[in-house]
């Protein structure tokens, strides 16, 4: 599970270097890959790599956190509108609580919790996300060593 919030740094930080393309070969391991072995689970970063390449935009734009234990990510798409990652350094442990001023904005939330629920792979599918929308003045909660993306 540390490896969830350990790419989204890592990945972060290659971006703001100047990187803009990173490959992942091991698609099926017990250890790096995004399937077990029989693909019959998916593993955590699964749900990383998914929230980058589907709920991000290809446009960085600069944003920062006050909190010291949470990273971010912020990007518009190709309509102009705002996608932010937040999520939990490595040294973070316990949740995290932000206020955030968003109106009808859609939150993601990647939770150890939510993924030991829906790793299973079912008739070839793995579970896709859930979303909701923020109220306007509601505390964001980053899960322990987990991400949240606030998309408009």
């Amino acid at each position: 599970w540390n490896s969830v919030s350990w790419l989204a740094e890592a990945f972060d930080g290659l971006q703001q270097r100047g990187v803009d393309r990173v490959y992942f070969f091991c698609l099926r391991n017990n250890f790096f890959g995004l399937y077990d072995y029989h693909i019959n689970e998916v593993r955590p970063n699964y749900y990383t790599f998914w929230m980058f390449t589907n709920l991000l935009g290809r446009q960085r734009v600069t944003a920062s956190a006050s909190h010291p234990g949470v990273g971010v990510i912020a990007t518009l798409d190709t309509t102009g509108k705002y996608a932010i990652m937040l999520y939990s350094k490595q040294d973070i442990a316990a949740e995290v609580k932000l206020s955030f001023n968003c109106k009808n904005m859609r939150c993601y939330t990647f939770s150890r919790q939510w993924y030991e629920r829906n790793k299973k792979i079912v008739d070839g599918n793995a579970t896709i996300m859930p979303s909701r929308v923020l109220d306007s003045q509601e505390k964001i909660i980053i899960p322990p060593k987990g991400i949240v993306v606030i998309k408009e």
